[in-house]
């Protein structure tokens, strides 16, 4: 799997796309003049989603 993010000063892009390419996710929304803090946000949230789908403990 694999995450691409492209942060702006007013928005931020991101797309999660398996090992073949294929689209999983994509986003495009406003950062509130942080970008940072939506990337992490944004990554986290999709990382449990997908990561870690099915785990059990």
């Amino acid at each position: 799997m694999f995450i691409g993010i492209d942060a702006g000063s007013t928005t931020t892009k991101l797309v999660v796309t398996d090992t073949e390419g294929a689209l999983l996710y994509s986003l495009y929304a406003g950062n509130e003049g942080n970008p940072l803090k939506k990337c992490n946000k944004y990554a986290k949230k999709n990382y449990i989603k997908y990561f870690l789908k099915g785990v059990t403990i």
